[in-house]
């Protein structure tokens, strides 16, 4: 019933930044309009079964699982839920254990204990990676 864009944006609703309930409903109602009484269902079965965050792949199979629970509770002539936004998300990390969530330079330069200015220096970002010279490289021609 469900399309693949549906469950797949509805996946990385639930994976995608804050695992809260409330980070959850919030992105669920960016991609659907609305949450209805059955995506807090969800969300609280999705928050009980993982430890850890799970891949969108496991949650697209709890969203296909809930398929037929999501259908009956639709009211006689109801139509499905459907997609109303794509979610659009920054590339973040995405622990699947405690760990220091490092989402910026400077949340890196933080943990590391040094300064941007510092971090910039150790990532040499003014060398071009395309110039042998800069690899170490000896170009040796002949005549």
């Amino acid at each position: 019933m469900f399309s693949r864009t549906f469950v797949n944006t509805v996946a990385r609703a639930f994976t995608d930044g804050e695992q809260t309930r409330k980070a959850i409903a919030a992105r669920c109602r960016t991609a659907i309009g609305r949450v209805p009484k059955w995506m807090h269902a969800l969300i609280g079965e999705y928050r009980s079964s993982f430890a850890v965050a799970p891949r969108a792949l496991e949650v697209d199979r709890l969203l296909r699982a809930w398929e037929p629970v999501i259908v009956d509770s639709l009211p006689y002539g109801a139509k499905a839920p459907r997609l109303i936004r794509g979610l659009v998300t920054e590339p973040a990390m995405r622990p699947r254990w405690p760990v220091r969530l490092i989402l910026t330079p400077g949340d890196l330069a933080d943990w590391l204990g040094v300064t941007p200015s510092e971090l910039e220096w150790f990532a040499d970002l003014k060398v071009s990676a395309t110039d042998p010279a800069n690899r170490g490289w000896n170009i040796i021609t002949t005549a």
